[in-house]
């Protein structure tokens, strides 16, 4: 006879928070529209607008729904060094995207659902 084994399994909702980059230019066009990371990148953007002297902005006013925060960013240098915090893309598309965002008056929107 088999011993049976049991496992604790913890059963996810699925309520795992998404981020999603949109990229605009200064009339308001959109660039781009990625999904790009999850729960670490919104804690660290959480705290990235939160923390003083930092180009990364809390945006309230564009709120599209109960359970999002917007973040904003329009420092095309600081937007190169947070790309290590974009695990949901590889790293040939954050090259690539990278590339796409390299253009003058291009404005970063870090849309965190939950």
């Amino acid at each position: 006879m088999k011993k049976l084994e049991i496992t604790d399994e913890i059963e996810s909702l699925g309520l795992q928070p998404c981020v999603t980059l949109v990229v605009a230019d200064e009339f308001g066009n959109i660039k781009l529209l990625e999904h790009i990371g999850e729960g670490t990148l919104g804690e660290f953007l959480k705290s990235a607008a939160n923390t003083e002297d930092n180009p990364v902005s809390e945006d309230n006013f564009l709120l599209d729904c109960r359970g999002q925060e917007i973040y904003t960013l329009a420092d095309y240098e600081y937007f190169k060094t947070i790309t290590g915090f974009f695990l949901s893309i590889s790293r040939e598309n954050i090259q690539d995207l990278i590339t796409v965002c390299n253009k003058e008056g291009l404005k970063f929107t870090f849309i965190v659902s939950y």
